[in-house]
């Protein structure tokens, strides 16, 4: 998820847009931003009543939050609040997820979700990563790496079976 906002907070500055990164200042992704150019507003970490106040200091036209935690920080923003949501499992939290004023859903299927727990204005913003590079195949036949939690609608087994069926494949 960090990779993911560190992209698109370069892809927005690149793009002329305002934005800002609000975390903490004591890890990765402080120091990402600050290598990559992309001006950060210093939160507390964990959960803190002063986050809101913060974020109002910021002088942001928009408040954009990427995680459930986030979203609680946030509540008390006054502003537009716009939630972005990267995984698939149920919502939990209440009436929280009601607050923004707009989603960006990375996926259909994330869509639905956050529609059948009330959310509102709710829009697929797919998500994406830079590719990894081209290595060469293995000597003694192909490697396919997955990468994704393993349960079950995630579809490992069915890339599982689908693997089986080219030569050469040990599973």
């Amino acid at each position: 998820g960090q990779q993911l906002l560190l992209r698109l907070a370069r892809g927005m500055r690149a793009a002329g847009v305002d934005a800002r990164v609000a975390c903490p200042p004591s890890g990765r992704l402080w120091v990402a931003l600050a290598d990559a150019g992309v001006p950060r507003v210093a939160i507390p970490a964990g959960r803190s009543v002063r986050t809101a106040w913060v974020l109002g200091a910021a002088d942001a036209d928009v408040v954009v939050v990427h995680t459930s935690h986030a979203l609680t920080c946030a509540l008390g923003w006054a502003g537009p609040l716009v939630g972005y949501r990267w995984v698939d499992f149920p919502v939990s939290g209440g009436l929280k997820y009601r607050r923004p004023d707009a989603w960006c859903a990375v996926s259909v299927t994330v869509q639905r979700i956050l529609l059948d727990a009330g959310c509102r204005s709710v829009r697929v913003v797919a998500g994406g990563a830079d590719p990894l590079p081209l290595v060469a195949a293995a000597p003694d036949g192909p490697m396919v790496l997955a990468v994704g939690a393993r349960v079950p609608h995630k579809g490992h087994d069915i890339l599982a079976a689908a693997a089986t069926l080219l030569p050469g494949v040990d599973i």
